[in-house]
């Protein structure tokens, strides 16, 4: 289950960035001065939040990788809700794909006169959307369920510690010296 979380986390992360620079958009434009023409707006042009929530994502998943404990699920907890306002903003944008064309032709230059006629959203928001959720679930699977053990913490069977390997060091001197006492009691030399 752990590779099934990971495996989402990684293609969430890099959809929702892969997905975030496609067209989103497609608009009609009536520009003044350079006339009616088709446009296509980006995830990061018509919603500008985008390019923030996606690095806050990188950036805590990376962050929860390499961290332990309280860290990890602080850092795992910021990209879920990283996600969250992600899908968040994609949604806005697919509610109202006519306010988003037109803060993407704000945003070009001469575009501030124009007005939009017609706008349509593409498939790239709903893989934005499908990414942010597969993001929200892989974390939730990977870092969640496992208490005080993340990704960072686990160990396989044969590597575990046994029961020697647990004591503190000065409890196993403690033992040696008092076997080495007990040689030498018998009459032989702890030495060899």
């Amino acid at each position: 289950m752990p590779r099934v979380g990971l495996a989402l986390v990684l293609v969430g992360a890099f959809g929702f960035a892969i997905s975030a620079g496609q067209g989103w958009v497609n608009y009609t434009i009536d520009d003044p001065l350079l006339g009616p023409g088709e446009r296509s707006a980006t995830g990061y042009a018509v919603s500008p939040g985008l390019s923030g929530v996606a690095l806050v994502a990188l950036a805590g998943i990376v962050a929860a990788l390499l961290t332990r404990r309280i860290w990890q699920r602080t850092c795992a907890a910021i990209v879920a809700a990283a996600a969250a306002w992600a899908v968040w903003l994609v949604g806005a944008v697919l509610h109202s794909p006519d306010s988003a064309a037109a803060r993407a032709a704000r945003s070009e230059p001469f575009g501030a006169g124009a007005s939009i006629s017609e706008a349509a959203a593409t498939i790239w928001p709903w893989t934005a959307v499908a990414a942010g959720i597969a993001l929200a679930v892989g974390v939730i699977i990977v870092w969640f369920p496992y208490g005080r053990s993340g990704p960072a913490k686990r160990v396989a069977p044969s590597r575990r510690a046994g029961p020697d390997r647990i004591l503190p060091l000065a409890e196993r001197q403690r033992r040696d010296n008092a076997a080495a006492w007990d040689d030498l009691t018998r009459g032989e030399d702890p030495t060899r």
